[in-house]
């Protein structure tokens, strides 16, 4: 059971999921810039003004930081996987250990029932994994593609 419990954990460490969470909010950001085409051109509340080559160096910021929380979560998920991995490469060894010194002939029933469950669990893992980490890549990247391909038209949006 212990291999069920593992498969169906948490795919993602408390890092990851913070790099997690600031990748999509700037994801989004960058969408709602580069999808509609429009950015501030005065942000009141600071006292700044943009022209139109401040505003193509803006995206180009927004880019950079999406493409830095993109990197910094890939990172730190691959390594949360790395750990997955190794954590049941462990399990697998300490169960191999047991089931030299159990003699029960009703092992073999049990490791049936044991294997159709770890079958299930694997896959409700990758399916959760496909979307906690190729979901939040998917909209990162879509971002930066419309950051990249925006046409900015002045627009007079007061912050």
């Amino acid at each position: 059971m212990a291999t069920e419990k593992l498969t169906i954990s948490d795919p993602l460490s408390e890092v990851t999921r913070k790099d997690r969470r600031a990748l999509l909010g700037i994801s989004v950001l960058g969408i709602i810039i580069g999808g509609a085409n429009i950015i501030p051109i005065k942000l009141t509340a600071l006292g700044i003004e943009f022209g139109k080559t401040d505003q193509n160096f803006l995206l180009f910021v927004i880019f950079l930081i999406t493409l830095y929380f993109l990197s910094a979560f890939a990172i730190c998920a691959f390594s949360d996987f790395l750990s997955f991995q190794i954590d049941l490469r462990n399990l697998s060894k300490e169960r191999e250990t047991l089931k030299k010194f159990v003699k029960d002939p009703y092992v073999k029933e049990e490791e049936e029932a044991e294997r159709r469950y770890i079958n299930r669990s694997k896959k409700v893992y990758l399916i959760r994994g496909l979307f906690e980490f190729l979901f939040p890549c998917v909209i990162a990247l879509y971002s930066m593609f419309l950051l990249l391909t925006a046409d900015i038209q002045p627009t007079k949006i007061y912050f």
